[in-house]
């Protein structure tokens, strides 16, 4: 039986090499990892110690249930009040052109997510025994549930909904629907309930290399159940401390992404917004090196607009969240119906399928088409891309939505460039393939390498006859900052820019005087993302990163990526900074010789 139900940068010395593709020292840094565990465990206690205060005062933003017992709060904020999460519930194969790479796509590739693990931290336990969340080789489920979590408890479908977004075998098929998930065939599936997840994470990727991305579609809500803000203004798109640890994390375990949905109460607002409908993003959507994912609704081939109830940004400083998006209306899932009375949570239904919406659905769709990301580079190369190298293709591929009806406001609205509701566009995973193709006969096309304090990284380009674009993604997983201060954006700021003789071309960014408006190019002080594209690029190019001040730790592990019609052959790599002048590196290719000219104060 099977159903479907309905829900709604004066060079002193050069070296002049042919750039490899990647040269990370990947020497483990115990001692920071040490201090890292002892921070998040200090967290931790300090969480609980709130917790129990909270509840022993009987606080009265602590929630109860029918019967007026206490429900025990997931967290405190850093001002002292109990918060609840919940579940982003409200993408898919398709519409990210996972389809395209998957077994049968148009590019022959087969992949559907091999010898990839991803986690999952979701609300209670989850329906392993689904029908399609069995592998049909072994009969077993593909589902992987650690230690107390094989009994968990099993109280919503919104944990077995989110995962099958990535996972469904696609037994069953319906006419306008596509029930198959991102990465069917993963090699494990990782699922947690949503208790202590930062810790358990930190477990995880101590104990398993092989663990590199997790799929959150759950956090803080904005509102309370009455429909009331139940936060200070001040307090949204802040940098809070829960921030400051994941972003530590992923500094740890340079290979791992946090995957966030960003929520599903963007067609409300509140007094104190910077504007109607945005400045809604909460606690660790606010984080720098994770991944934000917003949702987008497909209503044709022509047209395509944001969720009106995805969240906007950006964060206090104008950081463009959430980066990507991907189908969140509409989407086919297995599940039930938690409002049907007769659902025996003893036994829920192992055939049911049902249609939802929320960015709780296009986050792990995104976090699927990672692992596919991730699988092609893991056949080429034996190896995984950094998490910073994984969100610059995702960016840098991203189809963009230029134009949108805002359904809060009634009216078009032309976006062209990354927006505070969209990001840089919906995920493309069959053009985030082919630059994984490119970089395997153009070793320059995706390049991870450590940039030196006092040292810029610059490479030529040579554009061809073609007069497809330069685009250039730069990204890096910045150190956690302070959040008591909350005045800092970047710990470490890195520079991407592109230069010729005559001009310097500069990343996105959002205008810092209206965050709603289209964005404009200039010095990016705030995003640990940059990206630049060229239109109809002509002669010669420097691609050149660069840092401003001092860099914590002495250096930084940052991704480039590069596409264009052109020749990247030649790569100067670690220049030397001892003069408050800079050099462009001119290669002509005619003759295979190096032109050097200095660069006038102004133009720095």
């Amino acid at each position: 039986m099977r159903t479907i139900l309905i829900f709604l940068g004066l060079l002193v010395t050069i070296s002049c090499t042919n750039s490899t593709k990647k040269f990370i020292n990947q020497e483990k840094q115990i001692p920071e990892k040490q201090k890292f565990k002892v921070r998040l465990n200090n967290y931790l206690k300090s969480q609980q110690i709130k917790i129990d205060s909270l509840v022993t005062i009987n606080h009265p933003g602590l929630s109860k249930d029918e019967n007026g017992q206490i429900i025990k709060p997931d967290g405190v904020s850093d001002k002292g009040k109990p918060y609840y999460y919940s579940s982003r519930k409200k993408g898919a194969r398709i519409t990210i052109n996972a389809d395209k790479v998957n077994t049968g796509g148009d590019l022959n590739l087969n992949l559907n997510g091999e010898e990839i693990q991803v986690g999952v931290w979701d609300k209670g336990g989850i329906l392993k025994t689904h029908r399609d969340f069995i592998d049909p080789a072994k009969g077993v489920s593909v589902i992987e549930t650690p230690g107390e979590f094989e009994t968990g408890e099993i109280y919503d479908a919104h944990p077995t909904m989110v995962t099958s977004v990535i996972i469904n075998q696609g037994f069953t098929s319906f006419t306008d629907y596509d029930v198959k998930g991102v990465a069917p065939k993963l090699s494990k599936l990782i699922y947690y309930d949503w208790n202590l997840d930062i810790l358990e994470i930190a477990s995880e990727l101590e104990e398993n290399p092989d663990f590199i991305v997790s799929n959150h579609s759950y956090g803080q809500s904005l509102f309370d159940e009455n429909g009331l803000f139940q936060h200070e203004p001040e307090d949204i798109g802040i940098y809070t401390e829960l921030c400051s640890i994941l972003d530590d994390l992923h500094n740890q375990y340079p290979y791992y992404l946090y995957v966030e949905a960003a929520g599903n109460e963007g067609n409300k607002t509140y007094d104190g917004a910077y504007a109607p409908y945005y400045d809604q993003l909460i606690s660790v959507t606010n984080s720098k090196n994770n991944l934000a994912v917003g949702s987008i609704s497909e209503f044709s081939s022509l047209e395509t607009t944001p969720s009106s109830f995805s969240q906007t940004g950006p964060t206090m400083f104008g950081r463009i969240k959430p980066e990507i998006t991907a189908l969140g209306e509409q989407v086919i899932t297995t599940g039930w119906n938690d409002d049907d009375e007769n659902v025996n949570y003893n036994n829920p239904p192992d055939d049911e399928y049902y249609l939802v919406n929320g960015t709780s659905f296009s986050a792990p769709a995104v976090t699927g088409g990672i692992a596919l990301l991730q699988q092609f580079n893991k056949k080429k190369f034996d190896e995984y891309l950094l998490s910073s190298t994984i969100k610059a293709l995702i960016c840098h591929t991203a189809t963009d939505v230029e134009s949108w009806f805002n359904v809060n406001s009634g009216d078009y609205k032309s976006i062209i460039g990354p927006d505070p509701k969209t990001g840089y566009g919906i995920m493309n995973i069959e053009k985030a393939i082919e630059v994984l193709q490119k970089d395997v006969t153009d070793s320059n096309t995706i390049l991870e390498f450590d940039l030196n304090e006092g040292e810029n990284y610059s490479i030529i380009f040579q554009t061809d006859s073609s007069s497809e674009d330069l685009v250039t993604t730069l990204c890096w997983n910045d150190p956690y900052g302070d959040f008591r201060e909350n005045i800092v954006p970047l710990i470490n700021d890195i520079d991407l820019r592109i230069s010729n003789e005559n001009d310097i071309y500069y990343p996105w960014m959002l205008d810092q005087s209206n965050y709603a408006a289209e964005a404009i190019t200039g010095d990016n002080i705030v995003d640990n993302l940059e990206k630049i594209e060229l239109k109809n690029p002509s002669g010669s190019y420097i691609i050149k990163v660069s840092h401003k001040g001092t860099l914590k730790g002495g250096s930084q592990k940052v991704s480039l990526v590069i596409t264009g019609s052109g020749n990247l052959t030649l790569g100067i790599e670690h220049i030397n900074i001892n003069s408050v002048f800079d050099v462009n590196i001119f290669y002509q290719k005619d003759n295979s010789i190096l032109k050097f000219n200095s660069l006038t104060p102004d133009l720095k």
